[in-house]
């Protein structure tokens, strides 16, 4: 079970990276998390997540477990500050003829991240 959470959860990391992180002009143009450092930092640890999902049980459990709850931790700070950056810029009245709007990515780098922490703690706990 703990793998299957991983491996989803490093999944939704890497697409949601993937994913549009804000739209303008109504839906016309978006832009995806890739497009910054931000995206490109997460799509590396969504790949990482699952790399780490698909390796042979080892005997430091307690390192993999506490590796997997940082990565998990380490995403979901930089999608939660993303998120709130870019909601205060579709909200603030500056951009308002943009019609922006944010995207599902960040989102579901966060779902993905807290699916990473849920299955580091199903390892730790396992042990």
């Amino acid at each position: 079970m703990p793998r299957v959470l991983t491996l989803g959860g490093g999944l939704m990391i890497a697409a949601g990276a993937l994913l549009p992180w804000l739209s303008l002009y109504g839906g016309l143009h978006s832009y995806p998390g890739i497009t910054g450092l931000y995206g490109r930092v997460l799509l590396v640890l969504g790949v990482v997540a699952v790399m780490v999902a698909l390796m042979p049980a080892p005997k430091a459990r307690l390192v993999l477990s506490a590796s997997l709850i940082g990565l998990g931790i380490t995403a979901a700070i930089l999608a939660a500050t993303r998120l709130t950056h870019t909601r205060a810029l579709v909200s603030s009245g500056e951009a308002v003829m943009l019609v922006p709007s944010v995207g599902p990515g960040l989102m579901v780098v966060l779902f993905g991240s807290a699916l990473v922490v849920v299955g580091g703690l199903t390892r730790l706990r396992a042990r």
